[in-house]
């Protein structure tokens, strides 16, 4: 059974489902009580969890801290999301921005979700069209994942992120970057042509293919 809270207002998100964690402490002494996050998080862990086998002897209470959003958990977590929901056990998903697909995979098989967004969200925010590009020129990887996921948010075409990137990377060869090297570019430029076929063939998930290229920079 899956309970989901997620959402930019961490904060809140975060206290709401450990309210809930702690409420079913107080109704379910006899079950037991662990955590999930993302560091060191392996398919076994998650198949104990599961069965409520191994780790814990009794039904148990799960609280998984953002493991979907972290691009190396989600690929060992993501083929359980049906086991986490058919599971006798509870597991309560705390999640700020899982990427589009697995969002609908966990909306879709929770027995509850709750969103909790800043208070200022609603008010228009000015758009930095070349965020994206200037992160990716100044070699910041963390910069330029938040850009892309904020992007991805706004007006998820990734033919066109995909574009941008290109660009970037075009420029950068024709201008001499100093923080790649010219090797460097040129197997960017490589890869990124590879990613656009390869997702226009189906043999890759265009948004993920894109996070990683972005993560390894």
């Amino acid at each position: 059974m899956i309970y989901f809270f997620y959402g930019h207002d961490i904060e809140t998100s975060r206290r709401k489902a450990r309210a809930l964690f702690e409420s079913l402490k107080a109704k379910k002494p006899d079950a037991s009580f662990g955590e999930l996050v993302s560091e060191g998080l392996t398919s076994d862990k998650i198949i104990e969890l599961v069965g409520g086998q191994g780790l814990f002897s009794n039904k148990c209470v799960v609280f998984c801290d953002n493991i979907f959003s972290d691009i190396e958990a989600r690929e060992v977590a993501a083929p359980f999301i049906d086991e986490l929901k058919d599971s006798p056990n509870i597991f309560i998903l705390l999640e700020k921005e899982p990427i589009k697909k697995i969002f609908e995979r966990l909306e879709k098989n929770s027995e509850k979700s709750q969103e909790f967004e800043e208070k200022n969200a609603g008010a228009k925010k000015e758009w930095n069209d070349f965020a994206l590009a200037n992160a990716i020129g100044a070699r910041n990887p963390v910069k330029a994942w938040k850009e892309y996921r904020t992007l991805v948010e706004r007006d998820p075409e990734f033919e066109k992120i995909h574009g941008q990137i290109f660009w970037k990377v075009k420029q950068m060869i024709l201008y001499k970057s100093t923080v790649f090297s010219s090797t460097e570019l040129r197997s960017m430029s490589k890869k990124l042509a590879l990613i656009y076929h390869e997702a226009h063939r189906g043999m890759s998930d265009f948004e993920i293919s894109l996070e990683k290229f972005l993560l390894k920079l």
